[in-house]
């Protein structure tokens, strides 16, 4: 009698749980779903948060570029590893005869004797380094009457590098 009493009860709640009048599993009851859904919608917004904060961390600042009369115009990482400055200056001479007399060597002419580029910065933050090249006239002691390309040429004024191994 007792067995079929048990028989009767498990053919009586599986019947329920078919017909949906009992639910046989309470921990998915419908009362608590929405608690765990509001969880869940919350942890995926903060998993969509910190993959945005995340994003904007590893994103590259854009470097810093100026341009100045004094410091010529540069170039600089956000962090200051890399730095590059560029400059120069140009000393020119033009003269001119009120009378050309191309036979005697007094005509009037346009001779830059300096031309020079200067070439500064910092590579990998440790290594300073520093160029002079010059594109001017080669021979400023001699006659300048020839303006003629031959008589420019291009010459390393001073060049260093300085590595910082100590601050």
């Amino acid at each position: 009698m007792r067995s079929f009493q048990g028989i009767f009860a498990v053919l009586l709640l599986t019947m329920a749980a078919v017909l949906g009048i009992v639910n046989p599993y309470p921990a998915f009851a419908d009362d608590g779903t929405a608690d765990i859904e509001k969880r869940l919608n919350d942890l995926e917004e903060q998993v969509a948060d910190l993959k945005q904060a995340l994003f904007k961390k590893k994103q590259v600042s854009p470097a810093n570029i100026t341009a100045s009369s004094k410091d010529g115009f540069s170039i600089k990482s956000p962090d200051g590893n890399y730095k590059l400055q560029i400059g120069g200056y140009i000393q020119a001479d033009a003269r001119e005869f009120a009378d050309n007399k191309k036979d005697l060597n007094y005509s009037s002419g346009f001779i830059a004797r300096r031309v020079r580029i200067i070439l500064q910065g910092t590579v990998a933050r440790d290594f300073d380094f520093y160029l002079q090249p010059e594109f001017g006239y080669n021979d400023t002691y001699s006659t300048i009457t020839s303006t003629a390309p031959s008589a420019y040429a291009v010459a390393l004024q001073d060049a260093w590098v300085d590595y910082k191994y100590f601050p």
